[in-house]
């Protein structure tokens, strides 16, 4: 008998729908900022946003995406309160197997958020190791009090049987030649300038970033995205489950690739697409180096769209990839 079963199957289809009870607020905009170690002014600082062409303070592009401020209930006994699908499933582990986020607009601290879920899709693959897998697709759309769309996220979840070997990771490519550097930084008060053609052709390299992932910062982006599964901080919980540490909510590398880009491009740069394949777990003490490409550039409508292929690695080995597309001012 395989994974997907009849009961399975009819979960295709089925949609959760959730209305956050307050504002987003200031103040978790700024928590989420600092857990992930980004001290972009645009998050904090009213009048640097302003300068940028917002209406003041704005969230991280991956912030919505990540929250779990939506939900209003207890913990289940895995330590999680967002939205989980409670999948008849047993005797698999789940694994995360990537994001495809779309970024309509700017998250405001004053926006109330209602997010849909809904389940698109379950199949069943064969696995390079033997046995079977199961590949479970789910979307989140993401409004605020006036019903506009503020972003979309595609997640696709891996369920794979206990007795199956983890799959390894890539070993990821050496590490490559040196960089375009940092513009350098800005004074306060002032606006980076924006980066010239020849910054933005093909095949020009996005500045590297590179940061340790430790506990305290897995502890403090757990609470700043309303997520307290314990496989993220709690040694005894991970031990048991035969994992040699807690493991990276692997949003956080979402959250990192578009750091790295925003740094690079300026406070006046848009995220509008980002999508990363999760390739292999990274723990608690791993230090992440996201690296990235031009890939292409065109104009369109006084704007220029910039497309870019990233991906993160930890001890030279890959972990993640993936790739955005960036609009910026003509």
């Amino acid at each position: 008998m395989g994974l997907l079963t009849g009961e399975l199957k009819q979960w295709v289809g089925r949609e959760f729908n959730y209305i956050a009870p307050e504002e987003i607020g200031r103040a978790s905009i700024r928590y989420f900022a600092l857990a992930m170690g980004d001290d972009n002014r645009l998050y904090v600082d009213d009048e640097y946003a302003r300068a940028a062409g917002y209406p003041g303070v704005i969230a991280p592009p991956t912030f919505i995406c990540e929250t779990n401020q939506y939900a209003h209930r207890q913990p289940n006994a895995d330590g999680y309160i967002g939205h989980s699908w409670d999948l008849p499933i047993s005797g698999c582990r789940m694994i995360r197997g990537g994001h495809e986020y779309e970024f309509f607009q700017p998250v405001r601290s004053e926006d109330r958020i209602t997010v849909n879920w809904r389940l698109v899709d379950i199949s069943e693959h064969g696995s390079s190791r033997g046995g079977t897998m199961l590949i479970v697709i789910a979307t989140a759309s993401f409004s605020n009090q006036r019903s506009e769309m503020l972003a979309s996220n595609r997640e696709t979840l891996i369920f794979q049987p206990l007795d199956n070997p983890q799959r390894s990771a890539g070993t990821g490519d050496a590490v490559g030649p040196a960089r375009v550097p940092h513009a350098e930084a800005q004074a306060e008060g002032s606006m980076p300038p924006a980066l010239n053609a020849a910054d933005l052709r093909p095949g020009v390299q996005v500045p590297v970033l590179e940061r340790k992932l430790d506990l305290v910062r897995m502890i403090a982006y757990a609470g700043a995205t309303w997520d307290w599964a314990r496989l993220h901080y709690d040694p005894a919980y991970v031990a048991e489950r035969k994992l040699p540490a807690p493991v990276i909510d692997g949003q956080m590398l979402g959250a990192l690739l578009s750091e790295a880009l925003l740094d690079w491009l300026g406070p006046r740069a848009f995220i509008f697409k980002l999508n990363f394949r999760l390739r292999a777990m990274v723990f608690a003490g791993d230090t992440v180096r996201c690296e990235g490409q031009v890939t292409a550039l065109a104009t369109a409508a006084e704007q220029r769209l910039l497309t870019v292929a990233q991906r993160i690695y930890v001890s030279g080995r890959v972990v993640a990839d993936g790739g955005a597309c960036v609009r910026l001012p003509g």
